[in-house]
């Protein structure tokens, strides 16, 4: 039972590091497109 529930929060946790890792990409994303701006 103790090990179901270690599995349960191991998941719940995996979300959020998913979510953390994709908004990390998304600022790099980001920073990588204004730093190769072509300048006016």
């Amino acid at each position: 039972m103790e090990e179901l529930f270690t599995y349960y929060d191991m998941f719940a946790t995996k979300g959020v590091e998913y979510l953390i890792i994709l908004a990390f990409l998304i600022v790099i994303l980001a920073f990588w497109k204004f730093v190769n701006m072509k300048p006016h």
